[in-house]
């Protein structure tokens, strides 16, 4: 096997293939992950994912520990993994709380956000989505502007 090939940073290929529709194959990188890693942080973040990705609200709300969530709020791809976890549960006003701390901590890819991103579907009519979407345009535009010019 690979170096790395235990990683529990395999969470984040869970949600790429999650997001491609192959729920199946990101449920056994979870599981493998939490196989290897029961301790890490991501292994909670993952399973996590996976009870959204299943539909199981209640062991999903209960996946993620408050210490781990005081952590992962300093994480900028961890948040909005926690946004995409509780949007898939229906859980607006958590998930818009993690995408707006994803933000925060660097997530300026409206674009993506607003088109591309699967698990997002769901909060792309809600105002408080449109309103993180015209912050993250700012604080874009901000890190822009602040760029030293081209000579």
């Amino acid at each position: 096997e690979c170096e790395g090939g235990k990683s529990p940073y395999r969470i984040f290929l869970a949600y790429l293939h999650a997001g491609n529709g192959n729920v199946d194959e990101a449920i056994r990188l979870v599981d493998q992950v939490r196989t290897d890693s029961p301790q890490h942080m991501l292994t909670a973040l993952g399973a996590l994912l996976r009870h959204a990705w299943l539909g199981d609200t209640e062991q999903a709300l209960n996946a993620v520990p408050e210490r781990n969530a005081q952590a992962i709020r300093w994480d900028d791809l961890w948040s909005l993994l926690m946004a995409v976890a509780y949007a898939q549960l229906g859980e607006s006003g958590r998930a818009i709380h993690w995408l707006d701390q994803a933000i925060d901590n660097g997530i300026y890819n409206v674009d993506f956000l607003q088109h591309h991103e699967p698990f997002l579907q769901g909060l792309r009519t809600d105002d408080r989505f449109q309103a993180l979407m015209e912050k993250a345009t700012r604080l874009s535009r901000s890190l822009l502007e602040s760029l030293p010019a081209d000579k």
